[in-house]
């Protein structure tokens, strides 16, 4: 595989990771506070569950931190425009803030267009991989954790024949908004 080629497309998983670099750490909390309850207003709390496709378990923070990963970086190059795609797919598993930030990210200066078309061509496939890992993190708080997960993306074409694989890992912040464990942060390191 071409270098400059996988660099392209590692600084793509990066861009779309760091987005999340930006967030303030005050999202600890509902965004309801601003407003006033009315006889019409009905809140509903979201689901527990998400998507069967995603496989996380919704009480389990690991659980959804690690699906978030994965789904953001598994591309489905037979029917995905671009890695945005991904990352829509895992909006359920996203807080608002960060699902928004993502979604307002150009491909242009990210993506590597020839290479995505030549991955595209070829029938390729990503299998990623996501543990989190064993080194000491923050504490734990009811409603915020923090975890280093190590990542691996490996692109296959459709004869199984490597393409391309990477490993890096992910900072990510998880949390706890309206009983729902939501990715609220992450950030590729090493990359």
């Amino acid at each position: 595989m071409n270098r400059r080629r996988g660099l392209a497309t590692i600084a793509l998983a990066t861009a779309i990771a760091c987005v999340g670099c930006s967030q303030n750490d005050h999202d600890d909390h509902d965004h309801l506070d601003h407003l006033e309850a009315t006889s019409s207003m009905v809140i509903t709390p979201p689901s527990l569950t998400y998507p069967p496709s995603l496989d996380v378990d919704a009480a389990d923070p690991d659980s959804v931190t690690l699906g978030a990963v994965r789904t953001m970086y598994r591309w489905r190059f037979s029917t995905d425009e671009d890695p945005r795609d991904a990352v829509r797919r895992a909006e359920p598993l996203l807080n608002a803030p960060l699902a928004t930030q993502l979604a307002a990210i150009p491909p242009e200066p990210f993506i590597n267009y020839r290479l995505w078309d030549d991955w595209k061509r070829a029938g390729a496939r990503t299998d990623v991989t996501a543990t989190i890992s064993a080194e000491r993190h923050p504490a734990d708080t009811p409603t915020q954790q923090q975890r280093k997960v190590a990542t691996r993306i490996t692109v296959t074409d459709r004869t199984g024949k490597q393409l391309h694989e990477w490993e890096f890992a992910v900072l990510a912040v998880i949390q706890k908004q309206a009983g729902q464990w939501l990715l609220a942060h992450f950030q590729p390191l090493g990359v």
